[in-house]
C-alpha cells in the first residue's frame, strides 16, 4: 500500500517505528507525505531548501 507515493516500508523508517501498519499509510496527509519527501529525499540528494 502506498499514500502519496510513500510506502509502509518508508513510513516505518521514517517514523522510527517498526510496528506501523496500513492503517497509518492511509492516515497519511499530504503535509506528513512531503515532510518525508523532504528530509528523506530532497535534502539527501542535496536539493534547495524550499521557497516560502
Amino acid at each position: 500500500m502506498t499514500k502519496y507515493g510513500v510506502t509502509l516500508k518508508t513510513l516505518r523508517a521514517y517514523r522510527g517505528k517498526p510496528n506501523l501498519h496500513a492503517g497509518d499509510v492511509k492516515a497519511l496527509t499530504l503535509n506528513g507525505a512531503e515532510a518525508i519527501y523532504r528530509t528523506s529525499y530532497w535534502t539527501q540528494a542535496g536539493g534547495d531548501p524550499p521557497a516560502r
